[in-house]
């Protein structure tokens, strides 16, 4: 058992010998994953919902089920602060260079 594994399952209220081996996967992945992106007081519950399935609160599965409307509807002032000031993402430009390559492929000389 890795120190990094034990450390991370404690800082998010996980008993690591109560996982089974395909939470014990989804857990190793996140420990070694970088959440600096993630507000730290939504790391904990994100966190049980990937590893253990564990329900999350309504803000924040409005997030995972990619709901804006409810999302900012559930939002609290920190989160909805956090919503308006990002910077589009990459997504964005991902769907950019899918209209671009569909542009190109399906054009006629």
């Amino acid at each position: 058992m890795s120190a990094r594994l034990q450390a991370f399952c404690t800082e998010h209220w996980l008993k690591l010998e109560t996982l089974n081996p395909a939470q014990r996967g989804r857990a190793e992945q996140l420990a070694a994953a970088n959440m600096s992106t993630i507000p730290e007081r939504l790391r904990g519950g994100l966190v049980r919902y990937i590893v253990k399935g564990i329900p999350t609160g309504h803000f924040l599965q409005a997030v995972i089920s990619n709901d804006l409307r409810e999302a900012c509807a559930r939002a609290d002032e920190q989160q909805a602060a956090a919503i308006t000031t990002r910077k589009p993402a990459a997504g964005k430009t991902l769907a950019r260079s899918r209209n671009e390559h569909d542009r190109q492929t399906h054009s006629h000389p």
